[in-house]
Protein backbone atom coordinates (compact mmCIF):
# COMPACT_ATOMS: atom_id res chain seq x y z
CA UNK A 1 0.00 0.00 0.00
CA UNK A 2 1.43 3.40 -0.37
CA UNK A 3 1.00 3.98 3.56
CA UNK A 4 3.05 1.48 3.77
CA UNK A 5 5.98 2.54 0.71
CA UNK A 6 5.92 6.16 2.76
CA UNK A 7 6.95 4.32 6.30
CA UNK A 8 9.64 2.71 4.53
CA UNK A 9 11.00 5.41 2.77
CA UNK A 10 10.87 7.29 5.83
CA UNK A 11 12.35 4.83 7.76
CA UNK A 12 15.33 4.75 5.04
CA UNK A 13 15.99 8.34 5.24
CA UNK A 14 16.40 7.84 8.78
CA UNK A 15 18.80 5.38 7.75
CA UNK A 16 20.76 7.82 5.33
CA UNK A 17 20.98 10.25 8.75
CA UNK A 18 21.91 7.66 11.31
CA UNK A 19 25.05 6.64 8.47
CA UNK A 20 26.29 10.38 8.35
CA UNK A 21 26.30 11.19 11.95
CA UNK A 22 28.73 7.98 12.37
CA UNK A 23 30.34 8.49 9.06
CA UNK A 24 30.46 12.59 9.72
CA UNK A 25 33.38 14.86 10.62
CA UNK A 26 32.70 15.67 14.41
CA UNK A 27 33.63 19.57 13.84
CA UNK A 28 30.97 19.78 10.88
CA UNK A 29 28.37 17.89 12.85
CA UNK A 30 28.89 20.29 15.92
CA UNK A 31 28.49 23.21 13.61
CA UNK A 32 25.42 21.88 12.21
CA UNK A 33 21.76 22.59 12.92
CA UNK A 34 21.43 19.74 14.85
CA UNK A 35 23.34 20.88 17.40
CA UNK A 36 22.63 24.49 17.98
CA UNK A 37 23.36 25.82 21.13
CA UNK A 38 23.21 28.72 22.75
CA UNK A 39 25.37 31.77 22.48
CA UNK A 40 25.74 32.92 26.40
CA UNK A 41 25.38 30.92 29.97
CA UNK A 42 25.54 31.91 33.19
CA UNK A 43 28.95 31.33 34.93
CA UNK A 44 28.93 30.57 39.03
CA UNK A 45 30.60 28.90 41.81
CA UNK A 46 32.69 28.79 45.32
CA UNK A 47 36.19 30.44 46.54
CA UNK A 48 36.59 27.47 49.17
CA UNK A 49 39.58 27.75 51.44
CA UNK A 50 42.39 25.29 50.90
CA UNK A 51 42.25 23.86 54.47
CA UNK A 52 39.22 24.14 55.97
CA UNK A 53 36.80 23.68 52.81
CA UNK A 54 35.10 27.18 53.93
CA UNK A 55 34.03 29.69 51.62
CA UNK A 56 35.85 32.91 51.20
CA UNK A 57 34.47 36.05 51.51
CA UNK A 58 35.86 38.70 49.53
CA UNK A 59 37.68 37.08 46.58
CA UNK A 60 37.67 39.01 43.22
CA UNK A 61 36.71 37.39 40.56
CA UNK A 62 37.42 38.51 36.87
CA UNK A 63 36.65 37.38 33.35
CA UNK A 64 39.38 37.94 30.73
CA UNK A 65 39.58 37.15 27.19
CA UNK A 66 41.33 34.31 26.17
CA UNK A 67 44.52 36.37 25.53
CA UNK A 68 44.08 38.03 28.97
CA UNK A 69 44.12 41.54 27.79
CA UNK A 70 40.72 42.31 28.05
CA UNK A 71 38.68 42.43 31.12
CA UNK A 72 34.71 41.21 30.61
CA UNK A 73 32.94 40.70 33.99
CA UNK A 74 34.37 41.31 37.29
CA UNK A 75 32.27 40.77 40.90
CA UNK A 76 33.09 39.30 44.44
CA UNK A 77 32.60 36.67 46.16
CA UNK A 78 29.94 36.95 49.06
CA UNK A 79 29.91 35.42 52.79
CA UNK A 80 29.90 31.92 51.46
CA UNK A 81 32.40 32.26 48.91
CA UNK A 82 29.88 32.31 46.08
CA UNK A 83 29.92 34.51 42.59
CA UNK A 84 27.63 34.47 39.22
CA UNK A 85 27.88 36.23 35.93
CA UNK A 86 24.82 36.07 34.06
CA UNK A 87 24.80 36.80 30.04
CA UNK A 88 28.70 34.95 29.57
CA UNK A 89 29.42 34.23 25.56
CA UNK A 90 30.71 30.50 25.64
CA UNK A 91 34.19 30.77 24.16
CA UNK A 92 37.46 30.26 25.85
CA UNK A 93 38.58 32.61 28.60
CA UNK A 94 40.32 33.25 31.31
CA UNK A 95 38.98 33.21 35.13
CA UNK A 96 41.23 34.99 37.41
CA UNK A 97 41.03 34.77 41.51
CA UNK A 98 42.65 37.39 43.91
CA UNK A 99 42.86 38.29 47.78
CA UNK A 100 45.34 39.51 49.43
CA UNK A 101 47.03 36.79 51.52
CA UNK A 102 46.43 33.95 48.91
CA UNK A 103 47.99 32.92 45.82
CA UNK A 104 46.15 34.83 42.24
CA UNK A 105 44.57 31.65 40.24
CA UNK A 106 44.44 32.09 36.71
CA UNK A 107 42.16 29.40 35.34
CA UNK A 108 41.65 28.98 31.35
CA UNK A 109 37.80 27.91 30.78
CA UNK A 110 34.99 27.69 28.84
CA UNK A 111 31.76 28.69 30.42
CA UNK A 112 29.99 25.71 29.04
CA UNK A 113 32.57 22.94 30.33
CA UNK A 114 32.61 23.64 33.86
CA UNK A 115 33.14 27.01 35.22
CA UNK A 116 30.98 26.09 38.23
CA UNK A 117 34.58 24.13 39.62
CA UNK A 118 35.05 25.37 42.50
CA UNK A 119 38.14 27.70 43.40
CA UNK A 120 40.55 26.30 45.67
CA UNK A 121 42.39 29.70 47.23
CA UNK A 122 45.57 28.57 48.93
CA UNK A 123 47.57 30.85 51.19
CA UNK A 124 50.65 32.40 49.86
CA UNK A 125 51.71 34.58 47.11
CA UNK A 126 52.47 34.41 43.45
CA UNK A 127 50.27 32.65 40.45
CA UNK A 128 48.64 29.32 40.19
CA UNK A 129 47.66 28.66 36.78
CA UNK A 130 44.67 26.15 35.79
CA UNK A 131 43.58 24.08 33.09
CA UNK A 132 44.79 24.94 29.07
CA UNK A 133 43.13 25.48 25.68
CA UNK A 134 44.54 22.15 24.30
CA UNK A 135 42.57 20.33 27.07
CA UNK A 136 39.55 21.92 26.90
CA UNK A 137 39.65 21.56 22.90
CA UNK A 138 40.56 18.06 23.77
CA UNK A 139 37.65 17.51 25.83
CA UNK A 140 34.64 19.53 23.76
CA UNK A 141 35.89 17.05 20.40
CA UNK A 142 35.55 13.90 22.73
CA UNK A 143 32.46 14.70 23.69
CA UNK A 144 31.01 16.21 20.27
CA UNK A 145 32.38 12.06 19.28
CA UNK A 146 30.47 10.79 21.49
CA UNK A 147 27.39 12.41 21.88
CA UNK A 148 26.88 12.22 18.24
CA UNK A 149 27.90 8.69 18.01
CA UNK A 150 24.91 7.92 20.68
CA UNK A 151 22.39 10.05 18.67
CA UNK A 152 23.39 8.08 15.73
CA UNK A 153 22.78 4.89 17.02
CA UNK A 154 19.33 5.74 18.54
CA UNK A 155 18.43 7.12 14.81
CA UNK A 156 19.45 3.60 13.19
CA UNK A 157 17.25 2.19 16.06
CA UNK A 158 14.73 4.37 15.42
CA UNK A 159 14.58 3.66 11.43
CA UNK A 160 14.76 -0.19 12.09
CA UNK A 161 11.56 0.63 14.19
CA UNK A 162 9.60 1.84 11.06
CA UNK A 163 10.98 -1.44 8.54
CA UNK A 164 8.68 -3.40 11.77
CA UNK A 165 5.79 -0.76 11.50
CA UNK A 166 6.05 -0.94 7.32
CA UNK A 167 5.58 -4.93 7.97
CA UNK A 168 2.92 -4.17 10.42
CA UNK A 169 0.88 -2.76 7.78
CA UNK A 170 1.66 -5.55 5.54
CA UNK A 171 0.30 -8.34 7.77
CA UNK A 172 -3.02 -5.77 8.51
CA UNK A 173 -3.77 -7.17 12.32
CA UNK A 174 -2.93 -4.64 14.68
CA UNK A 175 -4.00 -1.02 13.99
CA UNK A 176 -3.10 0.66 17.18
CA UNK A 177 0.38 -1.32 17.37
CA UNK A 178 0.87 -0.50 13.94
CA UNK A 179 0.17 3.00 14.98
CA UNK A 180 2.70 2.88 17.87
CA UNK A 181 5.50 1.89 16.16
CA UNK A 182 5.10 4.34 13.41
CA UNK A 183 5.08 7.00 16.08
CA UNK A 184 8.49 5.69 17.32
CA UNK A 185 9.75 5.34 13.70
CA UNK A 186 9.48 9.43 13.68
CA UNK A 187 12.48 10.04 15.73
CA UNK A 188 14.57 8.59 13.19
CA UNK A 189 14.93 12.16 11.94
CA UNK A 190 15.31 11.07 8.23
CA UNK A 191 17.18 13.87 6.76
CA UNK A 192 15.45 16.15 9.47
CA UNK A 193 12.18 16.45 8.81
CA UNK A 194 11.41 14.94 5.41
CA UNK A 195 11.71 11.23 6.59
CA UNK A 196 8.95 12.02 9.63
CA UNK A 197 6.87 14.21 7.23
CA UNK A 198 6.82 10.39 4.92
CA UNK A 199 6.13 8.57 7.98
CA UNK A 200 3.24 11.45 9.53
CA UNK A 201 1.73 10.84 5.53
CA UNK A 202 1.58 6.86 5.93
CA UNK A 203 0.29 7.40 9.35
CA UNK A 204 -2.86 9.57 8.28
CA UNK A 205 -2.76 7.18 5.15
CA UNK A 206 -3.47 4.04 7.79
CA UNK A 207 -6.03 5.99 9.85
CA UNK A 208 -8.52 6.67 6.84
CA UNK A 209 -8.21 3.23 6.28
CA UNK A 210 -7.97 1.38 9.67
CA UNK A 211 -11.09 -0.65 8.80
CA UNK A 212 -8.53 -2.75 6.78
CA UNK A 213 -6.97 -4.23 10.14
CA UNK A 214 -8.56 -7.24 11.33
CA UNK A 215 -8.84 -5.83 14.94
CA UNK A 216 -11.03 -2.64 13.59
CA UNK A 217 -13.21 -5.09 10.95
CA UNK A 218 -16.27 -5.13 13.02
CA UNK A 219 -19.07 -6.43 10.93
Amino acid sequence: TVAMWCIIAGSILGLVTGALLLSGNPSDILSSSLFDSPEHSSVSGHALEAESGEGVEGVSITLMSADGKTELFTTTTDSNGFYRFENVKIDLMVMVAQKEGYITIERIFSPDLGGEDPLTMKPGEGIAEEGSADDIMESNLEGVVALTSAIAVLTLLFALVGFFAAAEVQRGVKYRRTQYLCGIALFSRGLIFFGPLLILFGMALLAIAKEQFLDQNIE
